[in-house]
């Protein structure tokens, strides 16, 4: 699978899961607006992301979603129950989809069908709820109506924002424009940098704006250098102007919004001159000229001069900008208003365009011209790199070759020099070049093309040498401020981009788990070898030696199998978040209120353990609900609150991890469980009278047992509580059932932190190493034979003031043949201590004679395959450190035995 799909599929999943915990908050805070917009982000980045594969079925129905969302996020939809219901069964169908695409790296065929029908529901549901805004009648606008003479300025923002919009496109919106305030609308558009990766075309986006009548894109930082450019990062701010309205443009880039920034604008918002100021020497008798038609209303007079003074000044700079306003402001009808006329011949004096007021205008008419302005200082320095690049395109030109391959050489050495020479400021050298090159094109020869070199050459020269001057200029700079005494520096922490997270696939930790496993085999070798250096070949030092490097392998071995427990480790809220919508949906079935409290959802434990209690949870909430709590009318009728509680706990004792849930139900009624195990033959009537309250509530774990009036897709089956208590104590856990009539009750199950190591004690018998689990050794004793006693030819102990029964584990395990049996059973009374394990087992405690105990040792149990599967008394098997295999047993089922 490629890792891009792995990941979205990863991201799909956890947004699925977020998504789902946030509409069952929703559901108790209908017009959260908190919550809305994290629906509508994370059902808008799914949209996105699905986008960069092809998954039609997936996007489109998400993009339905979405559309949904938003309405609700504006205010016009609220969110009932029964959409809520539809958008669980989307997020459910995601998920599903995840699984194919994981399985198979593509939808399903019936995708399409569960997308289009989902679809339908959405919109049957939602039919007829979405509230539409009623817009006030907009007034007409006469096309001769005036422009009032004073209007509110423009923030800085928005006019540094106008004059991005490129001179041209400004004016051709002037001349279609019907009246001076037509209103517009100036869209301002940072993508996030990240916006490819959620398959956003921020272009595309742009170009799609509805009645779009002007854009310019730009940087929003210098470019890196080409060892440092990564393509699939944005770096680019968008400026565009739209007639569109408001609610148009907000529906067209509302998967963006976040991004954008909308202003309100008019037509003649857009006469804002821009460019580069240069000298007014060539405009001094127009300036005079126009002040005087001005004051005689001779706009026809303003607009044919403003023309002929456009032909001297250069395209780029301020003056001419000012001079096309003043053209085509003059042209229009109604013609520009006075006070802008006014104020930009005003800036054609002081270089500096505002539209004052009446007395402001009488002020500025009062003061002298400005002088001459000091020419601008180019702050540019021409890179080694860019100079070598100019004098290489030179050289081509002379360099023969076919005449159709010389056009086209010619046309790009035009284009890499103009746009040199432009953004470096020399304006007028960029005018020149492209005269030169320009009459080259139409009349090519290579005579003219060697003149053409040579005064290229010389601009190129008077370029490289203003460079040079300005390079001396910051140095001078520089070592000014070298000179200059220094503020103390603050040193600033330095921000390192780190991973603090690594998303590890499962099978690799599975495997680094079995690494650990041999090297714990391995490890358990050493004392064997130590043992074997002694006695074999008598070498103690030898020996000690190896029981020192066992000691320090020991302690690096346990460190690093804590370590990986500790990766393996997840909260068990990984389980604990399904559940809300389970009891939601229960709840919702059975006609009954239930309340939901999560506690110590932070609780950690292995990752096996946690998935594997993921159903034995859904049977005990399902009885919980079905047969704990009662009807609103019930609870009501007893005293209770009409809504039941169910609290999921956990928590770490010792080194278990216990997991609860616990209602205030009815409780369990142990009578009828009892009358249900008799009636179906479980138990008998002896057995029955004989049974303690508690003996009696475990009835419930026998297999086939229901105390449901009739079947259901709920219950009734008789196999919820025996099937928890199988898979609890298949990952060598306990189930603990209280329960309290009226008040409710509590399921505990026991759990270990983990499933990788387990601890056991060796014992030997008849010669045999056997191994049994240490959490079910009480103790280990070694008692006089005279201390063992017989009950109805049962042989017993008394230790501590308890009754235990003894068993011989020869006879169960059938090691000594029939013949011997008796033999050895004679002697078993002969010997003066006998060594004796007592095994806990719930409640229950017992006996085994071993012949001997060895040491304690951690182990990786491996299940039992083939022939020996069938063996239940033995829970697994594991190698030891001098290539015997032990196998260990099975409490639980050794009770069977005996």
């Amino acid at each position: 699978m490629e890792n891009l799909l792995a990941e979205f599929i990863n991201e799909t999943r956890d947004l699925v899961q977020q998504a789902s915990q946030d509409f069952l908050k929703l559901e108790e805070n209908p017009e959260d607006k908190e919550i809305i917009n994290n629906l509508f982000r994370a059902i808008h980045t799914i949209k996105g992301s699905s986008g960069i594969f092809d998954l039609a079925p997936l996007t489109e129905l998400v993009h339905e979603a979405e559309n949904i969302l938003d309405q609700a996020r504006e205010g016009k939809l609220l969110l009932t129950s029964d959409i809520v219901d539809v958008f669980l069964d989307i997020l459910d169908q995601i998920n599903m989809w995840m699984d194919e695409l994981e399985a198979e790296e593509k939808l399903g065929p019936d995708a399409e069908n569960y997308s289009n029908a989902l679809k339908e529901r959405l919109r049957e549901v939602t039919k007829g709820l979405i509230s539409e805004e009623t817009e006030e009648p907009e007034e007409e606008v006469s096309e001769e109506k005036p422009l009032p003479e004073k209007r509110k300025k423009l923030e800085d923002e928005v006019i540094k924002s106008i004059i991005k919009i490129p001179l041209g496109q400004r004016i051709n919106i002037i001349k279609s424009a019907k009246s001076w305030d037509d209103e517009l609308y100036l869209i301002v558009y940072e993508p996030d940098e990240n916006c490819f990766f959620r398959g956003d075309d921020p272009v595309l986006t742009v170009k799609k704006i509805p009645e779009l009548v002007g854009y310019f894109c730009e940087p929003k930082e210098a470019w890196p250098g080409i060892e440092e450019f990564d393509p699939f990062i944005c770096n680019l701010r968008f400026f565009a102007i739209s007639g569109a309205s408001k609610k148009d443009l907000e529906e067209h880039l509302m998967y963006v919004l976040e991004e954008v920034k909308i202003f309100p604008i008019c037509v003649i918002d857009l006469v804002y001159p821009s460019g580069e100021p240069i000298s007014n020497e060539q405009l001094t008798e127009f300036i005079k000229d126009v002040a005087e038609f001005l004051e005689k209303d001779d706009f026809l007079s303003i607009t044919s001069a403003s023309k002929v003074a456009k032909e001297i000044v250069s395209e780029e700079s301020f003056q001419y900008s000012i001079l096309s306003f003043l053209e085509v402001g003059l042209s229009k009808e109604p013609p520009l208003p006075k006070l802008y006329i006014k104020a930009l011949i005003n800036a054609l004096k002081t270089f500096k365009f505002e539209i004052p007021d009446e007395e402001e205008l009488e002020i500025l008419e009062e003061q002298k011209p400005s002088e001459k302005p000091e020419p601008l200082k180019r702050e540019f320095q021409v890179d080694p790199v860019v100079e070598d690049l100019l004098k290489k395109q030179i050289d081509i030109l002379t360099i023969k070759c076919p005449d159709d391959v010389k056009i086209g050489q010619l046309k790009s050495i035009k284009t890499i020099l103009c746009n040199v020479f432009k953004n470096a400021g020399f304006e007028d050298l960029k005018i020149e070049t492209e005269k030169i090159l320009d009459d080259l094109i139409k009349d090519f020869s290579y005579k003219k093309a060697e003149e053409a070199q040579i005064e290229l050459r010389h601009k190129v020269d008077l370029l490289l040498r203003e460079s040079g001057e300005r390079k001396e200029e910051i140095k001078e700079k520089k070592e000014k401020r070298a000179e200059a005494p220094q503020p103390p520096k603050v040193k600033t922490p330095q921000i390192k981009a780190e991973v603090k997270v690594l998303k590890v696939d499962q099978e690799q930790i599975d495997s680094l788990m079995d690494l650990v496993s041999e090297l714990v085999v391995a490890k358990n070798a050493l004392p064997y070898l130590a043992k074997k250096a002694e006695e074999k070949f008598h070498s103690r030092e030898l020996g000690r030696e190896l029981k020192n490097q066992y000691a320090t392998i020991n302690r690096i071995c346990e460190d690093l199998q804590n370590v990986v427990m500790q990766i393996r480790m997840i909260p068990v809220s990984h389980v604990f978040q399904r559940f809300p919508r389970l009891i939601r949906d229960l709840s919702k079935k059975l006609n009954k209120k239930v309340k939901l409290t999560i506690e110590g959802e932070d609780t950690r434990a292995d990752k096996n353990v946690i998935e594997k209690m993921a159903d034995p949870l859904v049977h005990i909430i399902r009885n919980s609900i079905d047969h704990g709590i009662e009807s609103p009318e019930e609870r009501v009728a007893k005293g209770k609150p009409e809504e039941g509680h169910i609290i999921l706990s956990a928590f770490q004792l010792e080194d278990q991890v216990v997991i609860e849930v616990k209602d205030d139900g009815r409780g369990i009624d142990v009578e009828a469980v009892k009358r249900k195990a008799y009636e179906k033959g479980l138990v008998d009537e002896e057995t029955l009278e004989k049974m303690s309250f508690q003996e009696a509530l475990e009835l419930i774990f026998l297999p086939g047992l229901s105390t449901a009036k009739e079947v259901s897709d709920l219950s009734g089956r008789g196999v919820g509580m025996d099937a928890v208590r199988a898979m609890v104590e298949e990952v060598g856990g306990k189930v603990n059932i209280k329960t309290e009539k009226d008040k409710g009750t509590t399921v505990s199950l026991s759990l270990p932190l983990s499933m990788a190591v387990t601890r056991v004690l060796m014992i030997e018998v008849g010669g045999e190493l056997f191994g049994i689990p240490i959490e079910n050794v009480s103790e280990t004793v070694k008692i006089p034979k005279s201390e063992i006693h017989k009950v109805k030819d049962k042989s017993v102990i008394i230790l501590r003031n308890r009754l235990i029964p003894l068993f011989r584990l020869k006879d169960i395990l059938g090691i000594n043949s029939k013949e011997s049996k008796e033999k050895d059973s004679i002697k078993f009374y002969e010997e003066e201590e006998v060594a004796i394990l007592i095994v806990a087992l719930e409640r229950y405690e017992f006996g085994l004679v071993v012949d001997e105990f060895h040491e304690g040792i951690d182990i990786v149990l491996k299940p039992l395959e083939g022939f020996m599967e069938k063996f239940t008394i033995y829970s697994g098997a594991t190698l030891l450190g001098d290539g015997r295999v032990l196998l260990v047993l099975n409490p639980k089922e050794l009770v069977k035995w005996l």
